[in-house]
This record gives C-alpha cells, structure tokens and sequence, in this order.
C-alpha cells in the first residue's frame, strides 16, 4: 500500500539510478518511486539470494507519503516479534512521567525501587540512576539467560533476586554495556511510578492514542492475527519462537502499518493535533546525545534507548534508529528526524538482522538524496599507510589485553610487534594513524583514557571498547582448579529449553581460567556454530570467578559447588556427571 505526495514526475534515468543507489530531484515536488523500486528489488533480492523467506517494510515521509508492502511468505501487516524495538517504547514511557514530574533521569533508581541490591557494586561506582539505565551506561551484565527467551516463567522477584547475585561489572557512567535486565528494572519504575502494570501503562498511554491496538505484549502472537512465523535460512520448515520474558525490553508484538504510526510520532515531535502524547521537547531529548560524559563512549551516542550518528556528507543531523533481534525474527526502525522520514523493516527468518539494518540505510540514503537533490558521499575506505614499530609505539601498546573471548599479549619479537592469543603468535602490521591489525579488514587501535589503556575496534562506522590492559591473576583457587571440567545445563523449568547453553567447559590457557561454552542445538544449526564460545574468568575466591573482557557477559558471576559438583551462572545450573 502506498500514499502518494505528488504525482509522478520522476524520470525513467532516476528510476534507473535506483540500483545504484543514488538519485537526484528533478523537481520541487518529491516522488519516491524509486524509493519502492529499490525496496522491491532488495527485498526480492534478499528472498531470492539469501534465502530469507519474509521481510515487511514500512517508509513515512511525514509530508505525505507512506508505503507499506511484504515480499516472501509475509504481508505488510503481518505480526512480529519486536524484539529490542521494545525499548524505544519504554524509553517513551519513561520520558512521558518524567514530563508529568514522577520520574527524574539524574535520580537514584534505589529511590523508585527500595528493594534493589547487587551482590557486589564496582568499587567507587556512582549509584546508578535512570539516565544510566536508559543509556545502557549501569555497568549491568547484558541477559540473564535463565528468563530471557525461554518457556521459564519471568517476574519482578526474579530479577531482584538476580542482582542480589549480581556483579557490577563497570562503574556506572564508565562505557557504553548494553544490558536487557537493565532496560527490565525499568518496568518496574514505570509501574510504582505510575500505579499501573506495564502493559496496562504502554496500551493507555501510548498504543490506543496511536491507533496501535492490535499491538500487544502477550507471550506469542494471537492466533487470529496474521504472525510472520518463525524461520530459518536453511529449510522452509516453520518454528516455535520462544516467548521473550524481558517485557520491558523486548517483548512488543507488532506489525508494519502500526509501527510506522509510532515512527509518525517521533517525526512530528509530538505535534500532529492527533498524537499529543508528549511535548516537542521530550522527543527531542530523546534524540540528543545523553552519554556525552561516559568515559569510554568516544564514538557510541546514545539518546533515550535510540542509537545516534551523525548523518554522511553532504546532509546534516542525526541517524536515529534501533533494531531488535529474536531468534528468528529481526527487526530495525531508523529514522532521519531532521528530513522527516523514517522506515521500518521486518523479517521473520533467523541471521537476516544485518539485511534489514542495510536496507533501512539504503533506502534513507536515498531518500535523503531525493528530498534535498544532494549526493550522497560513500565514506572513505579506512586503507591506512603501514608504518615502521618505534619504541614511543611500543611503549603504548604492550601489554596483556582481555577482550571477550582472549587475552591478547602485544609485545615486541625480532624487532616486530606481534600479538600472543591463546598462545598463538600473530605478527601485526601497525599503521600511521595509530590503528594496527593481525588479519586484513579488522583494525585495532589503543587509547589512553584516564591512566587506562583501551583497545577499541573499529566497526566500519565508529570505534567500539572491547578490552583493556589488565594484569594475570597470580594464581587460580585450589577449589576453582579442583572444578575443571565440562558441566552440562540442568533444565530449571518443565517445559525446558534448548535456545542457551547446553554445556560449559571450565579450563585454563596460559594460566587464565576459561569458560567454554556451547550453544544449544537450535542455535548451533541456525548460525553455523560448530565450536564453543570462550571468554576468560576472573577468580575471585575460592567458589566464584567474574566473566572478564568488554564482551555479552562482563561482571557476570560464576558460582562454584565443587562439593555437589555444581556451577550457576546467569540463573542456570549445570551438573559435572
């Protein structure tokens, strides 16, 4: 479905140019059937090529124009799974009280939720208030994977329970640490501080206004609505997907006509006479950079729960956009506020995250280029000139790194730096603009942030924390060696899941203790994963390690019973048998 501007005045050259991405305005009046032809020849593309079986996309100039269609199995307005779009709602909603004075961002969240306490707070930590929690910047662990996806029941108690075994793993205000249970506490500030439940609060006050009211928070979407269905890319068998227990954080149904009336909003500032839900200066608050001050966040914006960067030359203003992630269904709003134009896509099939994300860029790109008449500029391939290892570039650069999934020992061999992984030596080729590499295509670079070494990669758009400079533990506890060994889950609730890990394999590399995990079979066969994900432990004491590294599961504890042959990390258990 499609709603015109004006008629038809594109030239048949501009239509063609579609495919190439870029289109120049003959007129005054804008007209975006290249727009369509691009979306129709991506989508197809993508179903065609890349065995996706459906994607639903919505584009809203605020003008005027609006589009609607799906390709593959699935309609326009076909249900999904939102996933993490959820957030952008909850954000709304924690902006719509603070407007009405019952919620502070720069507040204490112990004031809204007495009963919140982790089990060991970073030292010297500022307490963490809402303005972190809605800038993913608390320092909280990302997922507790026993309530996260999964047919295990979820409730408030449970996830307090949770943070009382929980570790801060960075100071608040510290970096940029994306976390669901965070984004989940905030539900619970929504409804003290509105005297409703959540999905009570989100249906009143923002999707009935909206005209969203087949939008709903129920565990799987109503048989007597259209669902997208859950696929992968390898068969055209139809899944179950699991319910997202995260309300808060990701557990929105909806679909593409009524997600673009959410786009509309946030376009019109709240203006339009039909959608006074919030004053111009909420939605421009949660359009503005809020992380400004966050130590390591040199490059990552962060509005209120939307990710920001700054337009490509020649246009001027923000990208604003978020995306959500099941485990079959994916999902991506992006807007650009300053041109009124926004986009939605959706896709029912599991890995097609980065296609609606490049989609969704595309098609602004070329939105922008019609509505201004300006080209777009592709950015510069990051080509850095390699240079010669100097002593003042060895002294920035050695030392041990942890990362995610590694420890990483930069240092100097036959006068040529290299990198020491897992015990396995990488010569590296370092680069006049201070980045360096030990494979082609992945740059890093280290940078000195108040007496700490950092080591950023580079994502192809910003550069992105993922380690720092760090001692080896001296020693590993008698009865943490004592619990080497492979541990397999213990499923905790009747119906079961398989969706997270099914085993982990506690050991030592080069005298780091190491988890080894592997995924649950439906994930192994849906993303290829054919070996374990590793990341490397802290010791704390003799019964508990912290998961190292800037990765999925910073601060995350691991508890040993080395008597019952037991370990608990993230609310799961598994058994040494």
């Amino acid at each position: 479905m499609r709603t015109k501007l004006t008629s038809r005045a594109i030239t048949i050259a501009c239509i063609t140019s579609a495919i190439f991405f870029s289109c120049q305005r003959e007129t005054d009046e804008i007209d975006y059937t290249a727009i369509e032809y691009l979306i129709k020849h991506t989508a197809e593309n993508y179903i065609k090529n890349e065995s996706i079986k459906g994607i639903s996309v919505g584009f809203v100039d605020t003008g005027g124009y609006r589009y609607e269609e799906g390709f593959g199995n699935v309609e326009s307005s076909s249900f999904y799974n939102m996933a993490s779009i959820t957030k952008v709602i909850t954000g709304l909603a924690v902006m719509q009280l603070k407007d009405k004075g019952k919620i502070d961002l720069d507040t204490p969240i112990k004031k809204y939720i007495p009963d919140f306490s982790l089990n060991n707070p970073y030292p010297g930590s500022p307490e963490i208030t809402v303005r972190h929690l809605v800038t993913h910047t608390a320092g909280l662990s990302r997922d507790n994977l026993g309530i996260a996806q999964s047919n295990c029941p979820a409730k408030d108690s449970h996830l307090l329970d949770y943070f009382k075994n929980h570790f801060q793993a960075f100071p608040a205000g510290y970096r940029h640490s994306y976390s669901n249970p965070g984004a989940e506490l905030l539900k619970i500030i929504i409804e003290r501080s509105s005297g409703q439940d959540y999905s009570s609060y989100i249906k009143n006050n923002i999707l009935l206004p909206l005209e969203m009211s087949k939008s709903n928070f129920k565990k799987v979407i109503p048989q007597d609505m259209d669902a997208a269905g859950a696929y992968d890319m390898f068969s055209d068998s139809l899944f179950i997907e699991l319910p997202i227990n995260y309300i808060a954080a990701g557990g929105l149904k909806s679909n593409v006509p009524e997600m673009l009336n959410l786009v509309k909003l946030f376009l019109s500032k709240g203006k339009s006479s039909n959608m006074q839900l919030v004053k111009p200066p909420v939605i421009e608050t949660m359009f503005t950079r809020q992380n400004k001050n966050v130590l390591l966040d040199t490059d990552v914006q962060s509005g209120v729960f939307f990710f920001l960067e700054d337009l490509p030359e020649p246009f001027s203003g923000k990208l604003v956009y978020h995306g959500g992630g099941a485990i079959y269904n994916n999902t991506m709003l992006m807007m650009a506020p300053g041109y009124d134009i926004g986009i939605v896509v959706l896709s029912n099939t599991a890995g097609s995250y980065p296609h609606a994300e490049q989609l969704a860029r595309n098609v602004l790109y070329n939105a922008l280029e019609i509505k201004t008449g300006l080209e777009y500029k592709h950015p510069e391939p990051l080509f850095p000139e390699e240079k010669e290892w100097t002593s003042r570039e060895k002294q920035k650069l050695e030392g041990t790194y942890y990362t995610s999934s590694n420890m990483m020992t930069i240092k100097e061999k036959f006068n040529s730096p290299v990198a020491k992984i897992n015990g396995n030596l990488h010569y590296l080729k370092y680069y006049d603009n201070g980045f360096f590499s030990y494979y082609d295509g992945f740059y890093l670079k280290v940078k000195d942030i108040e007496n700490e070494k950092i080591l950023f990669s580079y994502n192809g758009h910003y550069l992105i924390p993922i380690g720092k400079k760090d001692n080896i533990p001296e020693h590993l506890p008698d009865n943490i060696i004592e619990s080497l060994g492979e541990y397999h889950l213990l499923e905790t609730c009747p119906e079961g899941s398989t969706e997270y890990y099914e085993t982990i394999r506690i050991d030592t590399i080069n005298q780091n203790l190491t988890a080894h995990m592997l995924p649950g079979e439906t994930i192994r066969n849906i993303f290829g994963i054919t070996s374990e994900i590793q990341v490397i432990l802290h010791p704390l004491n003799d019964t508990t390690a912290v998961m190292a590294g800037f990765g999925r599961y910073p601060g995350e504890p691991v508890y040993f019973y080395t008597e019952m042959n037991k370990i608990k990390f993230s609310g799961l258990t598994f058994l040494n048998n």
